[in-house]
């Protein structure tokens, strides 16, 4: 959770010397690429503790 917002910051308010075509990842403004990266990290971890972590006394 921390690492999604807060190195994004640089992403949301780049530097004013920097090119809008540098700010583009496969099509994607770089903002949006970064956070959808992030959202699959924090799922996969979801998904992981679910099969590992979280199981009731009945199994």
């Amino acid at each position: 959770m921390f690492m999604g917002p807060g190195p994004g910051l640089r992403l949301v308010n780049p530097e004013p010397s920097v090119d809008s075509e540098s700010l583009r990842f496969l099509g994607l403004p770089v903002i949006y690429a970064w956070g959808l990266f992030w959202y699959g990290i924090q799922a996969a971890v979801v998904v992981t503790a679910s099969f590992t972590l979280w199981k009731t006394d009945d199994e």
